[in-house]
Protein backbone atom coordinates (compact mmCIF):
# COMPACT_ATOMS: atom_id res chain seq x y z
CA UNK A 1 0.00 0.00 0.00
CA UNK A 2 2.44 2.65 0.73
CA UNK A 3 4.61 1.59 -2.58
CA UNK A 4 1.92 2.71 -4.17
CA UNK A 5 1.18 5.52 -2.51
CA UNK A 6 4.89 6.46 -3.38
CA UNK A 7 4.99 5.65 -6.79
CA UNK A 8 1.79 7.54 -7.36
CA UNK A 9 3.53 10.74 -5.25
CA UNK A 10 6.39 10.56 -7.47
CA UNK A 11 4.71 10.31 -10.88
CA UNK A 12 2.30 13.49 -9.68
CA UNK A 13 5.48 15.32 -9.23
CA UNK A 14 7.07 14.31 -11.85
CA UNK A 15 4.37 15.08 -14.46
CA UNK A 16 4.11 18.18 -12.56
CA UNK A 17 8.20 19.02 -13.04
CA UNK A 18 6.94 18.40 -16.81
CA UNK A 19 4.45 20.61 -17.14
CA UNK A 20 6.43 23.52 -15.72
CA UNK A 21 9.76 22.86 -18.18
CA UNK A 22 9.42 25.74 -20.65
CA UNK A 23 8.73 24.65 -24.62
CA UNK A 24 11.04 27.82 -25.85
CA UNK A 25 14.92 26.69 -25.13
CA UNK A 26 18.19 28.22 -25.83
CA UNK A 27 21.57 26.61 -25.43
CA UNK A 28 25.37 28.75 -25.67
CA UNK A 29 28.68 27.36 -26.18
CA UNK A 30 31.98 29.62 -25.93
CA UNK A 31 35.42 28.56 -27.32
CA UNK A 32 38.73 30.41 -28.41
CA UNK A 33 40.12 29.88 -31.46
CA UNK A 34 43.79 31.09 -32.58
CA UNK A 35 43.49 33.15 -35.66
CA UNK A 36 42.43 36.56 -36.52
CA UNK A 37 38.67 37.87 -36.28
CA UNK A 38 38.77 38.74 -40.29
CA UNK A 39 39.72 35.02 -41.43
CA UNK A 40 37.04 32.98 -39.06
CA UNK A 41 34.21 35.97 -40.28
CA UNK A 42 35.24 34.86 -43.81
CA UNK A 43 35.34 31.35 -42.71
CA UNK A 44 32.23 31.11 -41.03
CA UNK A 45 30.08 33.08 -43.08
CA UNK A 46 31.02 31.02 -46.17
CA UNK A 47 28.97 27.62 -46.21
CA UNK A 48 31.24 25.42 -47.98
CA UNK A 49 33.60 25.53 -45.22
CA UNK A 50 31.20 24.47 -42.19
CA UNK A 51 31.89 20.68 -43.17
CA UNK A 52 35.13 21.21 -41.78
CA UNK A 53 34.19 21.78 -38.36
CA UNK A 54 30.31 20.36 -38.19
CA UNK A 55 30.58 16.84 -39.88
CA UNK A 56 32.58 13.52 -38.18
CA UNK A 57 34.59 13.65 -41.41
CA UNK A 58 34.96 15.66 -44.46
CA UNK A 59 34.12 12.52 -46.44
CA UNK A 60 30.94 12.01 -44.50
CA UNK A 61 28.45 10.91 -47.13
CA UNK A 62 25.96 13.44 -47.03
CA UNK A 63 25.15 15.24 -50.42
CA UNK A 64 24.85 18.51 -50.21
CA UNK A 65 23.12 21.21 -52.08
CA UNK A 66 24.19 24.44 -51.64
CA UNK A 67 21.87 27.50 -52.97
CA UNK A 68 22.61 31.07 -53.39
CA UNK A 69 25.19 33.35 -52.66
CA UNK A 70 28.52 31.36 -51.28
CA UNK A 71 29.17 33.39 -48.37
CA UNK A 72 27.08 35.90 -46.33
CA UNK A 73 23.41 37.02 -46.65
CA UNK A 74 21.03 34.56 -48.49
CA UNK A 75 24.12 31.33 -48.16
CA UNK A 76 21.88 28.34 -47.84
CA UNK A 77 22.68 24.74 -47.67
CA UNK A 78 20.08 21.80 -48.00
CA UNK A 79 20.96 18.08 -47.23
CA UNK A 80 18.70 14.51 -46.66
CA UNK A 81 20.18 12.40 -43.75
CA UNK A 82 18.74 9.40 -42.43
CA UNK A 83 15.37 9.86 -44.50
CA UNK A 84 15.18 13.20 -42.76
CA UNK A 85 15.46 16.80 -44.85
CA UNK A 86 16.95 19.78 -43.42
CA UNK A 87 18.29 23.22 -44.67
CA UNK A 88 19.77 26.45 -42.95
CA UNK A 89 20.15 29.40 -44.42
CA UNK A 90 22.23 32.82 -43.20
CA UNK A 91 19.64 35.46 -43.28
CA UNK A 92 21.76 38.42 -41.03
CA UNK A 93 25.50 39.45 -40.46
CA UNK A 94 26.92 42.14 -38.88
CA UNK A 95 30.68 42.44 -40.51
CA UNK A 96 33.42 40.80 -38.24
CA UNK A 97 30.52 40.57 -35.37
CA UNK A 98 27.56 38.26 -35.94
CA UNK A 99 26.33 35.46 -38.03
CA UNK A 100 22.98 34.65 -37.92
CA UNK A 101 21.25 31.41 -39.51
CA UNK A 102 18.28 29.88 -39.20
CA UNK A 103 17.72 25.70 -39.40
CA UNK A 104 14.76 23.89 -40.65
CA UNK A 105 14.94 19.64 -39.87
CA UNK A 106 12.23 17.35 -40.67
CA UNK A 107 10.31 19.12 -43.49
CA UNK A 108 10.40 22.25 -41.81
CA UNK A 109 8.75 20.36 -38.36
CA UNK A 110 11.73 22.16 -36.26
CA UNK A 111 13.07 25.20 -36.74
CA UNK A 112 16.28 26.69 -34.92
CA UNK A 113 17.93 29.89 -34.84
CA UNK A 114 21.47 30.28 -34.27
CA UNK A 115 24.15 33.27 -33.96
CA UNK A 116 27.62 33.40 -33.84
CA UNK A 117 29.20 36.21 -31.89
CA UNK A 118 32.88 37.10 -32.43
CA UNK A 119 35.05 38.71 -29.76
CA UNK A 120 38.26 40.31 -30.81
CA UNK A 121 40.74 39.48 -27.96
CA UNK A 122 44.11 40.51 -29.59
CA UNK A 123 45.83 36.82 -31.63
CA UNK A 124 42.79 34.96 -30.59
CA UNK A 125 38.77 35.48 -30.89
CA UNK A 126 36.34 34.02 -28.80
CA UNK A 127 33.36 32.83 -30.37
CA UNK A 128 29.57 32.49 -29.03
CA UNK A 129 27.48 30.52 -30.29
CA UNK A 130 23.78 30.49 -29.64
CA UNK A 131 20.82 28.48 -30.36
CA UNK A 132 17.21 29.01 -29.69
CA UNK A 133 14.46 26.30 -30.41
CA UNK A 134 11.01 26.07 -29.49
CA UNK A 135 9.40 22.10 -28.98
CA UNK A 136 6.24 20.81 -29.55
CA UNK A 137 6.22 19.90 -25.66
CA UNK A 138 8.40 19.95 -22.97
CA UNK A 139 9.96 16.62 -23.08
CA UNK A 140 11.20 17.53 -26.52
CA UNK A 141 12.61 20.79 -25.07
CA UNK A 142 15.02 18.44 -22.79
CA UNK A 143 16.00 16.26 -25.65
CA UNK A 144 16.74 18.87 -28.14
CA UNK A 145 18.79 21.10 -25.75
CA UNK A 146 20.55 18.38 -24.60
CA UNK A 147 21.63 16.98 -28.27
CA UNK A 148 21.73 20.62 -29.31
CA UNK A 149 24.18 21.44 -26.97
CA UNK A 150 26.50 18.32 -27.39
CA UNK A 151 26.59 19.12 -30.84
CA UNK A 152 27.59 22.56 -30.85
CA UNK A 153 30.18 21.71 -27.71
CA UNK A 154 31.87 18.62 -30.31
CA UNK A 155 31.90 21.52 -33.19
CA UNK A 156 33.24 24.29 -31.70
CA UNK A 157 36.33 21.66 -29.96
CA UNK A 158 36.57 20.55 -33.56
CA UNK A 159 36.59 24.35 -35.58
CA UNK A 160 39.83 25.45 -32.30
CA UNK A 161 41.16 22.28 -33.52
CA UNK A 162 41.28 23.38 -37.53
CA UNK A 163 42.74 26.85 -36.34
CA UNK A 164 45.22 25.52 -33.97
CA UNK A 165 46.51 22.91 -36.22
CA UNK A 166 46.67 25.43 -39.51
CA UNK A 167 48.56 27.76 -37.44
CA UNK A 168 51.31 25.19 -36.32
CA UNK A 169 51.69 24.22 -40.03
CA UNK A 170 51.88 27.58 -41.06
CA UNK A 171 54.78 28.08 -38.65
CA UNK A 172 56.74 25.52 -39.51
CA UNK A 173 56.41 25.95 -43.00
Amino acid sequence: MIYWILTGFILLVLIRMILFIPKRWSVSQTVLVQTSTEQLYNDLSTIKNWKRWQMESEEEEIDLLYIGPEKGEGASVYWNADGNSAGLRIYRCVHLRTIHYFMKINASETLLYFKYELFSLGEVVKVAWVCEGTSKNALLSLIYRWGVRREMKKALEKLSEVYFHEEKSLQTA
